[in-house]
């Protein structure tokens, strides 16, 4: 009895630790998800989804562009799995099962569909996906190469004591 116990807290504590309690269980990325699928389509739902026997909720999609894989005609029409069903323009992963495709689509717009075609594999390292910007700019008397920047920072709350160095930095006819 007590090894059954501790199965089922084990079983509990791993599932939950996969889980938000507000949105439910955790899945794979996007970035995994597209990744792994061998197609990927932009496409436009063409009628609600239904519930099916297995309890997947299948949609019918209009295929519109092919961002990779094998292309797909514009128009052709393709049954992918969905969670809920997708009102209008949708992104599908085909993932390829022996000689059929499997597909899944989930809801999409203009920048979710911009940003899946630019962004690069989860594999790449680091330092290529994230490339390095200054994440500050400075604008009038705190830009770098302002006239007055040295004054204005040595006026600073920090530098109290030693306002009186400040005033040198001034360029001569500007007080």
């Amino acid at each position: 009895m007590p090894a059954a116990i501790a199965t089922a807290i084990a079983f509990v504590a791993a599932a939950t630790a996969t889980a938000c309690p507000f949105c439910g269980p955790v899945g794979r990325s996007l970035a995994e998800r597209r990744d792994a699928a061998a197609r990927l389509v932009v496409a436009d739902a063409v009628r609600k989804a239904g519930r099916a026997d297995e309890g997947l909720l299948p949609q019918d999609f209009a295929a519109i562009v092919t961002l990779r894989g094998g292309e797909l005609p514009p128009g052709s029409v393709v049954e992918a799995r969905v969670e809920a069903s997708v009102p209008g323009t949708a992104l599908l992963f085909g993932m390829d099962e022996g000689p059929v495709t499997r597909w899944e689509a989930i809801a999409a717009d203009e920048s979710l569909i911009d940003h899946v075609a630019r962004a690069p594999a989860v594999e790449e390292p680091v330092d290529r996906r994230l490339p390095r910007k200054h994440r500050h700019r400075y604008h009038g008397v705190f830009a770098p190469n302002h006239k007055l920047r040295r004054a204005v920072t040595a006026l600073a709350i920090g530098n109290i004591g030693k306002q009186r160095e400040a005033a040198n930095f001034f360029p001569r006819g500007i007080s």
